[in-house]
């Protein structure tokens, strides 16, 4: 099987051609190893392009064309003109045309990697992503593993009326209203007025109420006066007494 590996670079493809006999790789020398195109929007040019590339194919008898894809969207994103080459490529009715990923790339190199260096065999370096678009495809192309989401489990196939019904509905909550008498909520507890519920409360709300209840006893208080204190006459010891 021969396999034509296309790289696509704004208005030109890079071509490179790779076949496998009984296990061996041949990439023999190809005359055009570019083609360009001067102006993407004009259909006669288009035509000419695409008879271009298919006397090119049967010259050397290519069963397959390996087109290495490129991104739509994002940073890496190609050119549009690229696109309608690629688009061109692939309406081709003598060859059949496939798109190859770099995720596909990557993925079939950890199962069957390169036998030798890119650089052995003897091509240019700007053909190596066409090289492996065509390696891919001639080994068979892997494609990387879905990631499968966590799905939520359906309800048990039965009487849709009893599956209605394991349904959570939405709950509304009405407001609590005032009361006009004591215009406060319903609900709030009343402050405690006997003695019973006076020690249910805290430690804290204990000793507080034990202090309002008792007064404090007033301590005497000593007069303090602002006279000078008279010291005692000393006795005078060569008096004589009578």
């Amino acid at each position: 099987m021969r396999v034509c590996g296309i790289d696509i670079k704004a208005n030109e493809i890079i071509v490179c051609v790779l076949s496998l006999d009984r296990g061996l790789f041949e990439a023999p020398e190809i005359r055009q190893r570019r083609i360009n195109i001067a102006n993407a929007d004009d259909p006669k040019q288009l035509r000419a392009f695409q008879a271009t590339v298919a006397k090119l194919m049967d010259d050397y008898k290519v069963d397959k064309i390996a087109i290495k894809a490129r991104h739509q969207k994002g940073k890496f994103a190609g050119a549009a003109s690229g696109f309608k080459l690629e688009t061109a490529l692939q309406l081709m009715e003598t060859h059949k045309a496939y798109l190859i990923s770099a995720a596909v790339i990557k993925e079939t190199q950890k199962y069957d990697p390169l036998p030798v260096d890119f650089k052995d065999t003897g091509l240019k370096a700007f053909q190596e992503q066409a090289f492996m678009a065509a390696y891919t495809q001639l080994v068979g192309p892997r494609h990387p593993p879905k990631v499968v989401k966590d799905e939520v489990e359906p309800l048990s196939t039965g009487n849709t009326e009893t599956n209605r019904e394991h349904e959570e509905k939405p709950r509304f909550v009405a407001a609590k209203k005032k009361s006009k008498k004591t215009d406060v909520y319903e609900d709030k507890p009343q402050a405690p007025t006997s003695k019973e519920t006076i020690e249910q409360e805290s430690p804290w709300a204990q000793a507080k109420s034990r202090t309002k209840a008792e007064p404090a006893k007033a301590e005497p208080t000593k007069a303090h006066s602002n006279e000078p204190q008279k010291k005692p006459a000393k006795e005078n010891p060569w008096l004589k007494k009578d």
